[in-house]
Formats: structure tokens, C-alpha cells, sequence
């Protein structure tokens, strides 16, 4: 979408070099952030790597996270705290996109049963 979007003339800032890995985790983080009472990065990581080893992540996020082997992986505090801070810093607009996202998936399953 981001290279069609610059075909179009549509000017976006450049990508940070670990994009990959922020877009695999940004699931994790984000549902954390909804979940527990902190916002505190090294919380949260402890947690996603939790969640990773309890086999609780999507095999196409542990691809983007760069992960290949669940028993055998290394998860920086300091990409988790970026993808922590990309996404409090852009909160209202995650959650408006979120909320839009489900309201198309329910009223695509209210008009599949009509």
C-alpha cells in the first residue's frame, strides 16, 4: 500500500530500518496496552515474551518479528518500548481505525445472515 501510495505522489515518511518487526508486534503490544493497567515497556515486553513462548502468537507475526524458532529467540526491550511508544503516541487513531474494522466486520456478518 505504502509503494502504491508513493507511485500516487503521496509523500510518507521513510520507514525505520526494523518496520518488519514492528508491524509483527504491534498486535501483541496493542492488545497489552488495552489489557493491563501500565504502560510501562519493560512490562509489556516481559509479557509478549510470555505470550510468544506460550505459543500465542500468529505465525505470520513471528515471521515479521523475525522469530523462526519459539525455544531460541531474542526480543530487545528497547523495539519492544518503539513499538510501545509508536503506539501510545498514535492511540486515538489506532483506536478509530480499530473501531471502524469491527464495525465493517459486523455489519458484513449482520448482512451475510440476511
Amino acid at each position: 500500500m505504502r509503494r502504491a501510495a508513493v507511485t500516487a505522489g503521496i509523500t510518507f515518511p521513510d520507514l525505520p530500518a526494523n518496520w518488519s518487526f514492528l508491524y509483527g508486534i504491534a498486535g501483541l503490544v496493542a492488545e497489552e496496552i488495552l489489557n493491563s493497567e501500565t504502560g510501562d515497556p519493560g512490562v509489556i515486553a516481559d509479557v509478549v515474551r510470555y505470550r510468544i513462548s506460550s505459543d500465542e502468537a500468529s505465525a505470520t507475526d513471528l515471521a515479521a518479528m523475525g522469530i523462526t524458532a519459539i525455544d531460541d529467540y531474542q526480543l530487545s526491550d528497547e523495539d519492544v518500548e518503539e513499538s510501545v511508544w509508536i503506539l501510545q503516541e498514535g492511540w486515538p487513531v489506532v483506536k478509530q481505525e480499530a473501531e471502524h474494522l469491527i464495525e465493517l466486520a459486523v455489519n458484513g456478518l449482520i448482512n451475510d445472515e440476511r
